[in-house]
C-alpha cells in the first residue's frame, strides 16, 4: 500500500512540477527563444523543483524503510545531471548566445574562452579553500570528494541565507501590498518616472549603437560586406519598430557619445558591434513593453478604485435615474465590465462588485498565513543552532504516524521555504542580468543565468531544511549520505548553523526597513519607495500620475491623427 501511495505522489509531484517549469517558462521567455534553449531552462527548473519538491519529501517519508539505496540513486543522477547543466552547459550556452560572431564556430569558441577565464578564476579561489582546509584539518584523502560536494553547495548555502532573508519579509508584504488596490496604484504611480527614465536611456543607446552601425568602415571585402548589411538591416528593422518620433528628434540635436564609435573594418570589431546591437534591441523592446504594461495597469487600478470607493448611494442614484451604464464606463476607463463584477446584462451588486471584495479578503487571509508561517521559519532556524529538538517543523516529522503523514509534514513548510527562495530569485533586481521579465520579455542569457543559479540553489535548500530535523531523521536520509559531512569545509558545518539564524534575522530586518533601498538612494541610485512614507513620496505620486496622464494624453492624439489619415485615404479612394 505504502509503495503504491509512494508511485502516485511522485508521479503527481513530476506532473505538477513540468507544468511549474512550463509555465514559467511561457511567462517569462521572449517569443523569439529558439526551442533548445527554452528546452534547457525548462529542464533545469523542473530539475531544480524535482528535488525539492519531489525527492526530498520522498525521502523524508520513506526513511528508515530500506529503500535508501534507490533513493540514493535519483539523488546522485539528479545532483549531477543539474551540475553538469549549471556550471557547464548554461554558462557556454548563455555566452554563445551573448556572442555577435556570425559563425557558429566563431561563436562557441568565443564562449568556451570566455568560460575558460571564469573557471580559472574559481579553480584559484578552490585552491585557496583546500589550503585552508589543509591547515584546519590535515590532509586525508577520503575526505576529499566531501570537500568537493560541500564547497561546491557552499556558494549556493550562501545565496539561500540571502535569498531567504529577503523572500521571507517581500512575498507577504508583496501579498498585502496586493490586497488595497489604491496602494498598488500609488506604487506603479511612484515607478512612473524611474520607468520613462529606463526607456529613454534605453531608447538613447540603441540610438548610439544605431550611428555606431552607419558609421562603420567596411573594407572591400565580400565576406565582411555580407555580414555588415546583415548588421545595418537589424538596425533598421530596430529604428522603425523600437524608436519613436520623439526620441529620434531629440537624438538628433545632441552630440553621439564617444562610445558610438563604429570601429574599422576588421571581423572582431563588426562581432562587438552586432553583440551591443543585439542587447541594446532587446533593452528597448523591453523597456518599450514595460512603460507600456505600466499604462494598461494604472488604467485597471484607477477603475478599480473608482468601483470600489463609490458610495452605495452613488450606484442607488445612478440605477435609478438610468445612469448605471454611463457610471460603469466612466469607472472602467474602457475595461470589460465582466472583470470588474458586471454582468453582461448591466445588472450591478449594491456597493463595490462582490468579486473584487472576495479577492481582497483572500489575500489577506493569505497574507496572514504567510506571516504565520515566515514567525515559525525565523524561529524553527534560531532553534536548530540551539536543539534539533526544539524545530517546529523537525517535531512534525518525528511524531508523524504513518507514510503520507510524514510526506505531508515535509511537504508543506518545504513548499514554503522554497517558494520564499524562488520568489526572491526570481523577484531580485539589482543588475540587469540577474533580472527576469514576465510577459515574455527576458533575454536568453538572462534565462539561463537563471536556470543556473536555481540549481546551484537547490541542494543548499535541501541542506537548510535538513538542519531544522531531529538529529537521527537526518542522518537516516538517503540526501544526507549524498552530500556528506559539511564539517569537511571550515564555516560551513555545525559551526555555520550558529552563524545562519543571525544572518537571516540581520538579512530579514534590513528588508523589512526596506535598509538596502535607502542605501542606494544614498547613494544616487533610485528605487521604488513604498507609498505613503512622507512628503517625498507623495511627491512622487503626483509626478507619476501627471507623467501618466501627460503619456495617455499624446497617444490619444496620435490615435485621432491614425483616425484622420485613415478617414483621409478611405475617402480618396470612394471619389476614385
Amino acid at each position: 500500500m505504502a509503495a503504491a501511495g509512494l508511485a502516485v505522489l511522485s508521479l503527481a509531484g513530476v506532473a505538477f512540477c513540468f507544468a511549474w517549469a512550463w509555465r514559467k517558462v511561457r511567462f517569462y521567455a521572449r517569443e523569439d527563444t529558439p526551442l533548445p534553449y527554452i528546452l534547457l531552462v525548462g529542464g533545469v527548473w523542473w530539475l531544480g523543483v524535482v528535488a525539492v519538491g519531489v525527492l526530498l519529501p520522498m525521502d523524508v517519508a520513506t526513511a528508515g524503510s530500506g529503500s535508501s539505496k534507490a533513493m540514493l540513486a535519483l539523488w546522485k543522477t539528479n545532483y549531477w545531471v543539474t551540475f553538469i547543466c549549471c556550471w557547464v552547459i548554461c554558462p557556454i550556452a548563455s555566452a554563445y548566445w551573448t556572442s555577435g560572431a556570425f559563425t557558429w564556430k566563431r561563436r562557441l569558441r568565443s564562449a568556451l574562452l570566455s568560460n575558460l577565464k571564469f573557471y580559472a578564476r574559481v579553480l584559484v579561489v578552490l585552491a585557496l579553500i583546500f589550503a585552508l582546509v589543509l591547515m584546519h584539518q590535515g590532509f586525508q584523502f577520503s575526505k576529499v570528494t566531501g570537500f568537493l560536494i560541500a564547497a561546491a553547495n557552499a556558494y549556493g548555502l550562501f545565496l539561500v541565507v540571502v535569498m531567504l532573508g529577503y523572500g521571507l519579509v517581500e512575498m507577504p508584504r508583496e501579498i498585502w501590498e496586493k490586497t488595497c488596490p489604491r496602494r498598488m496604484l500609488d506604487y506603479h504611480y511612484c515607478s512612473a518616472p524611474q520607468t520613462e527614465e529606463a526607456l529613454m536611456d534605453a531608447q538613447a543607446d540603441l540610438l548610439d549603437v544605431l550611428d555606431a552601425v552607419e558609421r562603420f568602415e567596411c573594407p572591400q571585402d565580400l565576406m565582411l560586406q555580407a555580414h555588415y548589411d546583415e548588421v545595418r538591416s537589424k538596425a533598421k528593422n530596430a529604428r522603425e519598430t523600437c524608436l519613436d518620433e520623439r526620441t529620434s528628434m531629440s537624438h538628433r540635436t545632441r552630440r553621439t557619445s564617444v562610445d558610438s564609435t563604429g570601429g574599422r573594418g576588421s571581423m572582431s570589431a563588426l562581432e562587438h558591434l552586432h553583440s551591443r546591437l543585439k542587447n541594446a534591441i532587446i533593452k528597448a523592446e523591453r523597456a518599450k513593453f514595460q512603460w507600456q504594461s505600466l499604462l494598461d495597469v494604472t488604467e485597471q487600478l484607477e477603475a478599480e478604485v473608482k468601483l470600489l470607493e463609490t458610495p452605495a448611494s452613488s450606484l442607488y442614484q445612478r440605477l435609478d435615474g438610468g445612469g448605471l451604464d454611463a457610471s460603469i464606463e466612466e469607472a472602467q476607463g474602457g475595461i470589460d465590465a465582466s472583470g470588474l463584477g458586471v454582468d453582461e446584462t448591466g445588472a450591478s451588486s449594491r456597493g463595490p462588485p462582490r468579486r473584487l471584495t472576495l479577492y481582497y479578503k483572500a489575500l489577506k487571509a493569505l497574507y496572514a498565513v504567510m506571516v504565520l508561517l515566515s514567525v515559525i521559519l525565523i524561529w524553527n532556524e534560531c532553534a536548530s543552532a540551539i536543539s534539533s529538538e526544539a524545530s517546529v517543523f523537525g517535531l512534525m516529522v518525528r511524531f508523524a504516524g504513518n507514510f503520507f503523514t510524514r510526506w505531508l509534514c515535509c511537504v508543506l513548510p518545504l513548499s514554503y521555504i522554497a517558494a520564499c527562495v524562488y520568489v526572491a530569485l526570481f523577484k531580485f533586481k539589482l543588475l540587469d542580468q540577474l533580472t527576469l521579465y514576465g510577459n515574455r520579455q527576458t533575454d536568453v542569457s538572462n534565462l539561463l543565468f537563471n536556470a543556473s543559479y536555481v540549481g546551484r540553489v537547490q541542494f543548499s535548500l535541501g541542506v537548510n531544511y535538513t538542519t531544522q530535523l531531529v538529529t537521527e531523521d537526518r542522518q537516516s536520509l538517503a540526501f544526507y549520505s549524498l552530500i556528506g559531512d559539511m564539517d569537511v569545509v571550515p564555516f560551513l558545518g555545525s559551526a555555520f548553523n550558529f552563524y545562519l539564524p543571525v544572518l537571516i534575522l540581520l538579512l530579514s530586518a534590513c528588508t523589512y526597513f526596506r535598509v538596502f533601498d535607502r542605501l542606494l538612494n544614498v547613494v544616487g541610485i533610485e528605487t521604488h519607495t513604498e507609498p505613503g512614507e512622507g512628503g517625498q513620496s507623495q511627491d512622487l505620486v503626483a509626478q507619476g500620475q501627471q507623467l501618466v496622464a501627460r503619456h495617455r494624453a499624446r497617444l490619444e492624439r496620435r490615435r485621432g491623427r491614425d483616425a484622420e489619415a485613415a478617414e483621409e485615404r478611405s475617402f480618396s479612394l470612394r471619389q476614385f
